[in-house]
């Protein structure tokens, strides 16, 4: 069995999801690797597209939204989609890519590829290959109906209505959970952590994260929080690759021994076990790592679109708190990280509803699959 993991640089999401598949195989003996599908398409091309994703999410997410919400109405099981269309055109280097490097498995935690991939399925005479799409967010976005896979993986059980509602087949839907690296999955000495990043002695510690692309409403959240922080608690932003976003807050709170900007990480879950409380935009592989720690969760301002409804899900089963006004989400999140009851009782609900070990799982669900 050798593996391709199939991902695109539209954020970094994507590609965790993929490298957990990647850890899973690699646990198992199977040859397995990731490939961005946009690159093999050019490099031009690859960049234009993902430029072009990270601009809109930062600079117009309401045009972002309104371009989903409008997908989520034309979307139909009935006739393949415009994204399908865009991306059939590379179907013939991906397919030659595929068989020339021997794969006989196709993993993929991005619909771009996987678009091409049910080109290939329909137009090529002969493929050899099993082909599985991931779902990274806790609903069913536009233009999943277009896909002919040999299985599809989803976030929760509770996701099978709608998929079976939009026309998936509910044969192809397995609902293991959105794959996280195991190192999310294992037990964090506090204070050892605290100590380890520099952080022994500090009371409450309050985690910011934006994301990869540094995104989210960061300023209007620090300055309610600065002003309801303890002398002895901490604020840590993880201001991910927005260069920009992280000299304007290290210039605006210079000197504020209570406020640290990280620059981009691949510690995050060190960050997670020290605090008390996260606060992230609703991304379905940052909020399935938190999850999957039992780290207490406040979920910021959505990218719209899927995001929103990753944090309804969220909220709706108590995992996390999801509050559109800044000033009572502050509120609410201090209040949170001084009641030891609440935590407990979100952690609960998190280790209840989010599976810790769905990177394995989804592995072995491939391989018997494909060998099967």
């Amino acid at each position: 069995m050798k593996v391709i993991v199939l991902s695109c640089n539209t954020g970094e999401g994507h590609n965790t999801a993929g490298n957990a598949i990647i850890e899973g195989m690699h646990a198992r003996g199977v040859e397995a690797d990731m490939v961005n599908a946009l690159a093999l398409m050019g490099v031009k091309r690859s960049k234009l597209i993902c430029g072009t994703y990270i601009k809109m999410v930062r600079k117009i997410p309401a045009l972002f939204g309104f371009i989903y919400n409008l997908a989520l109405l034309t979307s139909t099981h009935r006739f393949k989609s415009v994204l399908y269309y865009v991306n059939k055109p590379s179907q013939d280097k991906l397919y030659d890519y595929i068989v020339q490097n021997d794969y006989d498995t196709v993993v993929l935690p991005h619909l771009f590829p996987a678009e091409t991939i049910t080109s290939i399925r329909k137009n090529k005479a002969i493929t050899n290959f099993k082909c599985y799409a991931i779902a990274t967010d806790y609903t069913c976005i536009p233009f999943w109906e277009d896909l002919e896979m040999d299985g599809i993986v989803i976030g929760h059980k509770s996701q099978l209505g709608e998929m079976i509602e939009r026309g998936l087949d509910p044969k192809l839907l397995a609902p293991l959970g959105i794959p996280v690296s195991a190192k999310f999955a294992k037990a964090y000495d506090k204070a050892e952590t605290r100590a380890k990043l520099g952080l022994g002695g500090t009371e409450l510690i309050y985690l910011i994260m934006t994301g990869s692309m540094g995104s989210g409403n960061v300023n209007a959240i620090l300055t309610p929080l600065l002003a309801a922080c303890g002398e002895k608690d901490k604020i840590l932003v993880l201001g991910g690759r927005n260069e920009k976003l992280k000299k304007s807050l290290r210039e605006k709170y210079a000197g504020e021994r209570k406020i640290d900007i990280i620059d981009f990480t691949t510690e995050v879950e060190q960050y997670m076990a020290a605090c008390d409380v996260l606060f992230t935009k609703p991304g379905g592989l940052s909020t399935s790592e938190a999850a999957t720690m039992g780290v207490p969760l406040i979920h910021t301002k959505p990218i719209p679109g899927v995001e929103s409804r990753n944090a309804k899900f969220f909220s709706s089963l108590g995992m996390s708190i999801y509050e559109k006004n800044v000033p009572a989400m502050v509120r609410k999140a201090v209040a949170l990280a001084h009641d030891e009851d609440a935590k407990r009782e979100m952690i609960r609900r998190q280790h209840e509803n989010i599976n810790p070990n769905a990177a394995g799982d989804i592995c072995d669900y491939i391989i018997r699959s494909a060998k099967g």
